[in-house]
């Protein structure tokens, strides 16, 4: 959605689009350099439902979320996902066993 939202809003000429897994938690950046907007005015607004759409999945399974923007300096997006509750219980289960 984030990627999204950039192609559709941001008028970027550039996007980025970063992951990794540090103790357990999976952190997501995406990030372009377009034209940026005012943050307290999307986060009123019933019409940008892409952003509030996103900080209410990642909320919704332990996650946090962040939008750094500036208008005329582009967009940042970052959400940090615990990935514990992600595990597969049987899967552990076998690897005890195994061992």
């Amino acid at each position: 959605e984030g990627l999204n939202n950039s192609f559709q809003h941001a008028e970027a000429r550039e996007r980025k689009v970063s992951a990794r897994v540090e103790s357990d938690t999976l952190f997501l950046e995406i990030s372009d350099n377009g034209r940026g907007f005012v943050e307290s005015s999307v986060a009123r607004s019933t019409q940008h439902l892409g952003i509030s759409g996103m900080r209410n999945r990642i909320r919704a399974v332990g996650g946090q979320f962040e939008v750094i923007s500036k208008q005329g300096e582009g967009t940042v997006l970052r959400a940090q996902i615990p990935l514990r509750q992600f595990e597969n219980p049987d899967a552990k289960e076998r690897e005890q066993v195994n061992t």
